[in-house]
C-alpha cells in the first residue's frame, strides 16, 4: 500500500495530464522523501518517478499563479529528470516501478522532441508489462490489479501513439491482451486503440496492399469511432468554459482538452484521407474539410497557449499536438490548395506557419518549425503563381465535417515536402495513399533534426 499513490497520480497524469488536487495523500509522499531527505537508498526509477511528479505540478502551478519561481522549479526537476535517465539501467528486474519510470520518461522525451529515444524507452516498458503478464487477466492476483490492469493501458495507449508516429507495428497485438477492452474505458485508451488500427488496417504495408473497397470500409468505421470521441471532448469543453471557477482556477484544463481536440481532429483527417477518392482528386471532401477545419481549431489553442505566456506549456502543445502526432491536416490542406488554386487554403497555410512565431517561446524551440513551415506555405504560393489555374470549387460539404470543430479561427498544421505533395493532373489518385503516408513520414522526420532552414 505504500506505494500506491505514486500509480493513482500515474493514472491521472496519464489520462489528462492534469488534474492531481490530492498530490501527497496516504504514504505517497514516501517516494519523494525518499529521493529528496535521504530516506533510504531511491532507485533510478524512483529518482525519474519523484522528478516526474515534481515537475509536473510546479508546472501546473506556474501556469496557475503565473510566476517564475515555479517555472524554476519545474526546469529544476526536469533536469534532474533527464539526468537520471541517462544513467537508467534497461536490463533491471521488471517491476512497476521500472514500467512507470520508462513510462514518464518517455513522455518527457516526446517533450523534448527525442521521438526515437521516447521509443526505445516506452517499447522497453511495454516488454516489460508483458514480461510481468500485466496483459494477461489470469496472471493477475493480490491487490495490485487495478494497478497493474491502469498502467498496462497507459503504456498501451502511448506505446500505439508512437507506432504510428514512427510507422511501425505495436509491440503487441490487441489479440494478445486478455484484459476486458470496456467501452466506458476513458477515451485516452480507446484513442490509443484506434491508433494501433489506424496503422494496422490503413497505413502498414498490410493495410496499403488491401483493396480500395476493404480500406474504405476500415477507415469509415474508424472515423465513426473517433467522432464519438471528438464529441466526448467537445461536451467536456462546453462544460469546463460553462465553469468561470474551474477555467479562472485551473486554465490548463481548457488547454488540454483543445490540445486532445486537435489530436483527435488531426487523427480524423488521417483516417478519412485514407477512403479512396473519385479519379483525378486528391482527396474526399469531409476529408478536405476536417483538415480545414482541424488547422483553424489549432489556432484557437494557440491563443489559449499563448495567453497563459507559459513557454513550458507552449513547448507541451507543440509537441504533444503538432510534432508527436502525425499531424497531417497541412499537407492535405496544401494539397488543395495547390491543385485548386484556394487562397483561402493558402492563407490558411500562412496562419499556420505564422503561429510558431509566438513571442511566449523561446527563439530555439520555435525557429525551426516556424521556418519549416512558412517556406512550405511560400512554395505553396509559388506552385499556384507558376502553374496552371483549375477550376476553384469552395462547396466543401461533409459526414464528419463541422462537427469537429468548436469555433473556428484559423491556424494551420503540418506535413509534407513540396514536390511530394503535388501530383501530376493527370495521376491516378491512388498515386498512392502509401505514397502520400510516407513522404509525410519524411518530412515529420525534418521537424526532429537540427537543421537550419
Amino acid at each position: 500500500m505504500a506505494q500506491r499513490l505514486p500509480w493513482k497520480l500515474f493514472w491521472r497524469f496519464y489520462v489528462g495530464r492534469r488534474h492531481m488536487p490530492q498530490i501527497f495523500e496516504s504514504r505517497g509522499s514516501e517516494t519523494c522523501t525518499k529521493v529528496y531527505f535521504g530516506v533510504g537508498e531511491p532507485t533510478c526509477a524512483e529518482v525519474i518517478i519523484a522528478n516526474s511528479f515534481l515537475a509536473y505540478v510546479f508546472a501546473e502551478y506556474a501556469v496557475i499563479h503565473g510566476d517564475s519561481k515555479h517555472r524554476d522549479y519545474c526546469q529544476f526537476h526536469r533536469s534532474n529528470l533527464g539526468s537520471a535517465l541517462l544513467r537508467l539501467p534497461l536490463l533491471s528486474p521488471a517491476s512497476m516501478e521500472l514500467i512507470a519510470a520508462l513510462t514518464l520518461g518517455s513522455l518527457h522525451m516526446v517533450e523534448e522532441g527525442r521521438v526515437s529515444h521516447a521509443w526505445t524507452l516506452i517499447s522497453n516498458a511495454m516488454t516489460l508489462c508483458q514480461t510481468l503478464g500485466y496483459h494477461r487477466l489470469d496472471r493477475y492476483s493480490g491487490s495490485d490489479q487495478e494497478t497493474q490492469t491502469q498502467l498496462f493501458w497507459a503504456v498501451y495507449s502511448y506505446e500505439n501513439g508512437l507506432s504510428l508516429r514512427l510507422d511501425r507495428y505495436s509491440g503487441i497485438r490487441d489479440s494478445d491482451i486478455t484484459l476486458v477492452i470496456e467501452p466506458s474505458h476513458h477515451r485516452a485508451i480507446r484513442f490509443g486503440r484506434i491508433q494501433g488500427r489506424i496503422y494496422s488496417h490503413l497505413y502498414s504495408l498490410e493495410g496499403l496492399a488491401s483493396t480500395d473497397d476493404a480500406r474504405g470500409e476500415a477507415a469509415g468505421v474508424l472515423a465513426q469511432e473517433i467522432q464519438s470521441i471528438i464529441d466526448e471532448t467537445q461536451a467536456d469543453i462546453a462544460v469546463a468554459l460553462c465553469q468561470n471557477s474551474t477555467v479562472d482556477e485551473d486554465p490548463a484544463r481548457v488547454i488540454y482538452l483543445h490540445c486532445d481536440l486537435v489530436c483527435q481532429s488531426s487523427m480524423m483527417s488521417m483516417v478519412l484521407r485514407a477512403i479512396p477518392a473519385p479519379r483525378g482528386t486528391d482527396a474526399i471532401d469531409s476529408c478536405v474539410t476536417v483538415a480545414r477545419n482541424t488547422l483553424d481549431l489549432h489556432g484557437q489553442c494557440m491563443k489559449l497557449v499563448d495567453g497563459c505566456k507559459d513557454p513550458l506549456l507552449m513547448k507541451r502543445y507543440i509537441s504533444w499536438a503538432v510534432l508527436h502526432t502525425p499531424f497531417f491536416p497541412f499537407s492535405i490542406v496544401f494539397e488543395h490548395g495547390v491543385r485548386h488554386s484556394d487562397t483561402d487554403d493558402l492563407d490558411r497555410l500562412d496562419r499556420f506557419a505564422a503561429s510558431f512565431k509566438s513571442g511566449t517561446v523561446s527563439h530555439e524551440a520555435m525557429t525551426h518549425p516556424h521556418r519549416l513551415y512558412e517556406l512550405l506555405s511560400q512554395a505553396a504560393r509559388l506552385c499556384v503563381q507558376l502553374g496552371p489555374t483549375p477550376q476553384h470549387d469552395n462547396s466543401m460539404q461533409s459526414t464528419f465535417s463541422d462537427s469537429v470543430m468548436v469555433e473556428p479561427v484559423a491556424d494551420t498544421p503540418n506535413d509534407t515536402s513540396v514536390e511530394d505533395i503535388i501530383l501530376p493532373s493527370g495521376q491516378d489518385a491512388t498515386f498512392s495513399i502509401g505514397d502520400w503516408f510516407y513522404s509525410n513520414q519524411q518530412f515529420l522526420r525534418l521537424l526532429h533534426e537540427d537543421i537550419a532552414y
